[in-house]
């Protein structure tokens, strides 16, 4: 896609349809569903429910996909696993640089640091 990469965070669950285009990080907290062609460079994280529905016909995903199904804050009981539907003729391919552009837009800080030696640690 020729637009600007960004980083896009939905809370709770994505339904797509018809023609979309992007690129950067796509953040989903729910479920991810496609019914049109999505044509995407970059990373895709589907975090929560970890539900990926890729059932547009053409869509094409260039990058990384991450799936995981993590429990509700404060909720108990163990996360579940993620799942993964493939439709139509739908591409998911690894490119190194769509992964590379979309790091490129996360901040990296030092949230902290200590220097590690026997002598520091405990007994």
């Amino acid at each position: 896609p020729g637009q600007s990469p960004r980083v896009t965070c939905v809370y709770g669950d994505l339904s797509l349809s018809g023609e979309i285009s992007g690129g950067g990080i796509l953040v989903v907290s729910g479920a991810l569903r496609v019914t049109g062609r999505l044509l995407f460079n970059g990373l895709l994280l589907v975090l929560g429910t970890g539900d990926l529905d890729l059932r547009g016909t053409g869509s094409q995903l260039r990058g990384g996909v991450f799936l995981a199904c993590l429990p509700d804050p404060g909720g108990s009981g163990p996360a579940g696993f993620p799942r993964l539907t493939i439709g139509g003729d739908t591409l998911i391919s690894w490119d190194r640089g769509a992964i590379e552009m979309a790091v490129s837009l996360m901040p990296m800080i030092q949230l902290g640091f200590r220097e590690i030696t026997n002598s520091l640690d405990p007994d």
